[in-house]
């Protein structure tokens, strides 16, 4: 990568090339690197490429690099860099060593693999949408036959009160699962269309309500019934959503561990102004947390919900205590 214009070239296919000795600091890098290190580029090319990365890849990089050698097989790296400001950024790094035994010197090229992994984690949602949706349909079609016969044998038992009773059990509990597998489907839905504000909030909560249980969270759901259906992806939406619960359950999980109870509020409202409206889902801690959970795995998972609600045409804003996606109205 002497020639300045190889540099380039990786540059224009998103790659962030860089030049330095194994054991030395960077000599020549492209505004990419830069921009992924979230670092000046004087101050790139100051520091060794291992001090760019977050602290435990830092001794698995540099033993690597001073272990390469001209001729020697390419170096083809998995870690993370860590920038000034928000989460670690996944990349790989292939690099060879070229130059003679007295000046060897390591040229390579960083890859990105945020798109990657988003790609990766849409295909298995993909997956489990149309996993979430044969199930639902199955169910559908047993219990509708359950609740037929229930009914059925009400009627035929009219005198006896006991099995009256257990029969009006069978039908509740049925057609509280048809409405789990309600929310199932509204999950499956991949393409654009009209959402019932309800219907998402309650196939979030569907899979983590047993967790949130035993985590000693309840749950509020908080829905007024003239809600309009928002325009979304209802694949895409419910990852935010199930984002937004689990850096919530995460806010609450010192309460927990100290067996102090907490409660989790999902609400929806809409707003007339400005046009065309919007439908508001909040998830909120109560009472909230005293201090913001600011790690790297929150930050992530806010980014990510972020990164879904906009994808909508929405936004997200955030409060302590509170997660607030705004979405259009269908």
């Amino acid at each position: 990568m002497d020639d300045p214009a190889l540099l380039t070239l990786a540059e224009s296919l998103g790659l962030a090339a860089y030049e330095c000795a194994p054991t030395g600091a960077v000599a020549r890098a492209g505004p990419r690197l830069a921009a992924l290190a979230g670092r000046p580029l004087a101050e790139v090319l100051a520091a060794p490429l291992e001090a760019l990365c977050a602290p435990d890849d830092r001794d698995r990089v540099r033993a690597a690099r001073a272990a390469a050698s001209p001729g020697g097989p390419p170096l083809d790296l998995v870690y993370r860099l860590r920038p000034t400001s928000g989460p670690d950024i996944p990349v790989r790094d292939v690099a060879v060593v070229r130059g003679g035994a007295g000046t060897p010197l390591l040229a390579g090229a960083i890859e990105d693999l945020r798109p990657r992994r988003l790609e990766e984690e849409a295909a298995r949602a993909a997956g489990m949408a149309d996993l979430a949706a044969g199930v639902a349909h199955e169910v559908n079609n047993a219990l509708s036959g359950v609740l037929n016969y229930a009914q059925l044998a009400r009627r035929c038992a009219p005198g006896d009160p006991h099995v009256s009773e257990a029969l009006d059990g069978v039908v509740e509990e049925g057609r509280r699962i048809l409405e789990m597998t309600r929310a199932l489907l509204t999950f499956a839905r991949r393409g654009e269309g009209a959402l019932p504000p309800a219907d998402l909030l309650r196939a979030a909560l569907a899979p983590v309500r047993r967790e949130l249980r035993d985590e000693l969270i309840g749950v509020e759901l908080e829905v007024p019934a003239d809600i309009p259906p928002l325009r979304a992806r209802g694949d895409e939406l419910q990852r935010a959503l199930l984002h937004a619960i689990g850096f919530a359950r995460r806010a609450v999980g010192s309460r927990a561990a100290a067996r102090e109870r907490s409660s989790l509020a999902l609400r929806a409202r809409c707003e007339l102004d400005p046009e065309p409206g919007w439908v508001v889902l909040e998830v909120a801690v109560e009472p909230p947390p005293s201090r913001p959970l600011d790690d790297e795995e929150a930050a992530w998972a806010r980014e990510r919900c972020r990164a879904l609600v906009e994808a909508q045409g929405g936004r997200v804003e955030l409060e302590p205590g509170v997660t607030r996606l705004r979405l259009p109205m269908a």
